[in-house]
């Protein structure tokens, strides 16, 4: 949440239209202070909660029609997290036709980009080159790696690199829009319930 803030202060600094939702608590559960951090990067009248009286995550409720509401009415959704087990969010926002800015770090890389492998020669030795190529959103590099509480190794986004990302989608509608579609495509062929439910039905049956 820190980094995404600081990206969006970056981003911001000369929109004064500019505006960035954020549905989670005022207090998040791992620390953060998020009125504390309005203060401190200029940022009051240009970022809003869904809930600024909440003390815990199960207060922060929006129903799904508001969600819906919340995402259709954005240009671009960001999610600056280090560590995305699956990603709902950015999924749900693909399924609205937005793009997404996210970490290039676990789950995201495979919702936002295309990855082609190609054998180059190096050195005299053969090896695999990867590629991605960033079809339905942008994903930012990792500045550096940290240890988390839980147990696993978060990847912390690059705050440049994510200001830049949001201002190259700012610039671009066109590409904003053709993203948007991808993403949309994407998430309606591999996670509309018509074809998920049967999966779990298998599952259950089992």
């Amino acid at each position: 949440l820190d980094v995404l803030l600081r990206a969006f202060a970056r981003f911001a600094l000369d929109k004064p239209k500019a505006k960035l939702i954020m549905h989670c608590q005022p207090r998040d559960g791992l620390g953060w202070d998020i009125p504390q951090l309005l203060r401190k990067y200029n940022l009051f009248g240009k970022v809003f909660l869904t809930s600024m009286n909440s003390k815990m995550v199960a207060d922060v409720f929006v129903s799904d029609k508001m969600m819906r509401d919340l995402y259709v009415s954005a240009d671009v959704h960001a999610l600056l997290s280090g560590g995305e087990g699956f990603g709902i969010p950015i999924v749900e926002a693909m399924a609205c036709g937005i793009p997404n800015v996210a970490t290039m770090w676990t789950t995201p890389k495979e919702f936002l980009a295309e990855e082609t492998e190609t054998e180059i020669e190096k050195d005299g030795k053969k090896m695999m080159e990867h590629r991605f190529d960033f079809v339905r959103g942008i994903l930012v590099p990792v500045d550096h790696v940290v240890d988390h509480h839980t147990g696993g190794e978060w990847g912390i986004a690059n705050e440049a690199a994510a200001a830049e990302a949001l201002q190259m989608l700012y610039d671009n509608p066109d590409i904003r829009e053709k993203m948007g579609k991808n993403a949309r495509d994407f998430a309606v062929k591999n996670y509309d319930w018509k074809r998920i439910l049967p999966k779990w039905r298998d599952v259950v049956a089992h």
